[in-house]
């Protein structure tokens, strides 16, 4: 069946103006009346009068639409036009045909003076207005092609790139000019903007045609990257396997772009020295679709993680570290499963990088210690040698079952990692020298042990000293997840007390800045833990023996150890002296005006004391302290080894 289609355009445009008319007024006066009557009148609701008013105003769109439809087709301005739709007329069917008649103007648009100039806005217009309708824009950019956009495109370049151009010897050359560059940046973005909501069905062969020009891409990337838009995964992974491969290919390649100076700018936008993949790294981060599109695809990672040579400063690096973080630390506790779980399966790929001969680029290592610290749990997991199984390679997991003490709405991801001991190891190692990354993992530690020592003092067995009460429980392997992590951090560097000094510092930093991302809640209240003291010193090792001033740095590097381990004590007994206040083992917790001071807020007697009471051997405190001794004796005796 063939519908025929005959439309007056004055007509449509007048009945288009009255309906507005008269549903603004219906719905001004109804709102009038209902405020003015002194009894509810259901008639004059939203639900009756009101609901009537909305399906008038639904409407309006579909009228503009084949009003639009009319204009466009009526090429030679009689104000009739009819046109033939296959199957029913549907709002559907003339959104179909707007975006071919779109396409269709935009190959033939040819400006060459002021008139001409001034229909090309009215297209722009026109395209802005459909920009986020995704039938108009899929059936525009089917009509169009990859080679009918990049045609367009160089065809708008062309306008400015004419010697002489049309302006010259026009009565304002200035004015006429500046309205061409306007009219150029207003079609770039609506094109860009049709192009973002069409390549969400798009697939990955149409991406990288469009990339063939890398000009062309760059700039409606640009302009696209401007207006915060995103793109399809398939399309964009298409996207960024052109320019990987036309990068590698070639070191320079970008470094010809803008040598032709018609390429060196677009409407308002300066384009010298323009890079397609810098725009490309740019657009990627926003949203979390067009970020896991690079960074879930296994060749686009290796690329820009380990592949891809930086220069020296180079603004791409910091770029596809904020790519990687967005696609893994911002989507981890996304409600949307796919996203979360993506996030996931990327995370461990990441780290699994970190355990091969060839590791990712120096440069994230910010990223992977924000990795580290959101997938905490599993880190823990794998450390214990307890965590999932990775026999099958790196990915996500399903989590079955938390850690003792954790619950989903401490704010843990809602995916797990294939991990096990050796890569969480490597992943610390690969931190090792990144002060920012130290200080994102090492916090999120402290967070997470806090949160099931507080957990486990409120479930603690009265009398119950035993590696089975859940206190004790959480309490030792909170020290055992400390003491590795302190240990993988400063391994193998023992005589660099500076930097041992250093890591223990940043390990027991104060959480005030925490980065919330990292997301480890605390049960009741926050615990921001300042500089801690401890009254022990560990053997400095046999190495120092007759040097009197390596013996005292290395003195004042294991106090800074033993700071960390002192750190996991006062934890524990700060968490029991809110849960189990009336525990006679427990010291007199110092308090301001009836509150507990927390932990950041003690000065040095306080701590001194508060340590030499929890040394006692005695109750629930002393089995505690033995409890975390025990734990951290694997690293003392690796020092001492050394």
């Amino acid at each position: 069946m063939v519908d025929t289609v005959k439309i007056e355009v004055a007509k449509l445009s007048s009945a288009i103006t009255k309906l507005t008319t008269l549903v603004d007024a219906v719905d001004r006066h109804r709102r009038t009346a209902a405020a003015a009557s002194p009894i509810g009148l259901s008639s004059l609701g939203d639900t009756e009068l009101g609901l009537k008013v909305t399906r008038l105003r639904d409407r309006l769109p579909e009228l503009q639409t084949r009003l639009d439809l009319a204009k466009l087709l009526d090429e030679q301005g009689t104000g009739q036009v009819s046109y033939y739709v296959p199957g029913q007329d549907t709002l559907e069917e003339t959104k179909l045909l707007v975006g071919t008649e779109l396409a269709k103007k935009l190959q033939e648009l040819k400006v060459k003076d002021p008139g001409s100039r001034e229909r090309a806005v009215e297209l722009a217009a026109l395209l802005a207005r459909y920009g986020k309708d995704p039938l108009v824009s899929k059936r525009m950019m089917q009509a169009l092609g990859p080679d009918g956009l990049t045609k367009a495109m160089r065809g708008l370049r062309s306008i400015t790139a004419a010697q002489p151009p049309y302006w010259v010897g026009l009565k304002d050359q200035a004015g006429e000019r500046k309205a061409v560059l306007a009219m150029q940046d207003q079609l770039a973005n609506s094109l860009a903007l049709m192009l973002s909501t069409a390549s969400k069905s798009l697939n990955r062969d149409w991406g990288a045609k469009f990339a063939h020009d890398p000009w062309v891409a760059g700039v409606l990337l640009r302009y696209a990257d401007k207006q915060n838009l995103s793109f399809g995964k398939e399309f964009f992974r298409g996207v960024g396997h052109s320019l990987k491969e036309r990068e590698q290919g070639d070191t320079d390649a970008w470094s010809n772009l803008s040598v032709d100076p018609d390429n060196a700018s677009f409407g308002t936008e300066s384009l010298t020295g323009t890079n397609p993949m810098r725009e490309y790294l740019n657009t990627a981060d926003n949203s979390t679709e067009t970020s896991q599109a690079v960074m879930g695809d296994g060749e686009l990672r290796e690329y820009f993680l380990r592949g891809r040579r930086y220069m020296s400063g180079d603004p791409l690096l910091d770029q596809a570290g904020k790519v990687l973080e967005k696609a893994t630390v911002g989507a981890a506790r996304s409600t949307n499963d796919d996203e979360a779980r993506t996030a996931a399966d990327i995370s461990s790929h990441v780290l699994s990088m970190t355990n091969d001969k060839l590791k990712p680029n120096a440069g994230f290592t910010d990223e992977v210690g924000a990795i580290m610290g959101t997938y905490i749990m599993d880190m823990d997991e794998a450390l214990a040698g307890v965590g999932e199984n990775p026999a099958d390679g790196p990915g996500a997991t399903a989590i079955d079952e938390y850690r003792l003490g954790l619950e989903a709405k401490d704010g843990l991801p809602r995916f797990g990692l294939n991990l096990d001991e050796d890569t969480a190891k490597s992943a610390i190692g690969f931190i090792r020298d990144d002060e920012t990354a130290i200080r994102k993992f090492g916090q999120a530690v402290t967070l997470y042990n806090q949160t099931r020592m507080d957990w486990g003092a409120m479930h603690h067995h009265p009398g119950d000293y035993s590696q089975g009460d859940p206190f004790q429980k959480t309490v030792r392997e909170s020290a055992q997840l400390q003491s590795v992590v302190t240990d993988e951090l400063i391994q193998g560097d023992l005589k660099n007390t500076e930097k041992r000094i250093r890591t223990m510092e940043l390990l027991t930093a104060p959480l005030d800045n925490l980065n919330p991302v990292l997301g480890i809640g605390i049960h009741g209240v926050d615990i921001p833990l300042g500089e801690l003291i401890n009254d022990g010193i560990v053997g400095v090792g046999k190495d120092a023996a007759g040097d009197h001033l390596l013996q005292q740095a290395l003195r004042d590097a294991n106090e800074k150890d033993g700071r960390a381990s002192s750190m996991v004590k006062l934890q524990a007994v700060y968490a029991a002296t809110r849960a189990l206040p009336n525990d006679p083992s427990l010291p007199d917790w110092p308090a301001d005006h009836g509150r507990l001071k927390a932990p950041n807020e003690l000065n040095d007697r306080e701590i001194w004391d508060l340590l030499k009471h929890i040394e006692r051997p005695a109750g629930l405190t002393g089995a505690t302290s033995a409890g975390i001794e025990d734990a951290w004796k694997t690293v003392d005796d690796r020092y001492k080894e050394r």
